[in-house]
């Protein structure tokens, strides 16, 4: 059941229990999702993609991505989810363990956009040269291409 508040839809069927929602599909299992029933998984350039999986996708009260367990979603989202989290894991991993990063893994629930822009913008490029073929416009390349490379 929906309710209408003004212009905004409220869906009595989220539970609400922080600034993120979960979501109860129409299917035979009964436990929370953290996306509604039709979404679908973005295709994103490697650093859109990283930024959801720290932050999530806030205006549609969509978890950091990084929070998922693949069992959570359709397949086909899961398969690319999968891909997803493996080049942001590798990403992170390169972070941590970089000497001329200031970076650890438990500042991910606290990290600013500003602050995780300049991890990033630090790591990537070292990530990149690393790769066996070299790559062009990497910057513009998506999660999924990016993933066959590393592969």
């Amino acid at each position: 059941m929906n309710q209408h508040f003004l212009y905004v839809t409220v869906d009595t069927n989220v539970a609400q229990t922080s600034q993120y929602a979960s979501f109860r599909w129409k299917d035979k299992v009964d436990r929370d999702r953290p996306v509604p029933e039709m979404w679908k998984f973005p295709t994103a350039s490697v650093k859109a993609m990283c930024d959801m999986f720290v932050f999530g996708i806030p205006c549609d009260r969509i978890r950091p991505f990084r929070e998922f367990k693949g069992s959570a979603l359709n397949r086909k989202d899961a398969s690319n989810f999968y891909k997803a989290e493996y080049v942001f894991n590798h990403i992170i991993d390169r972070a941590s363990s970089d000497e001329s990063i200031a970076f650890d893994i438990q500042q991910l629930d606290t990290i600013t956009l500003i602050q995780w822009d300049q991890v990033f913008e630090n790591i990537f490029p070292k990530v990149v040269a690393a790769l066996p073929k070299k790559t062009r416009k990497p910057g513009e390349i998506s999660i999924v291409t990016f993933y066959d490379k590393l592969h």
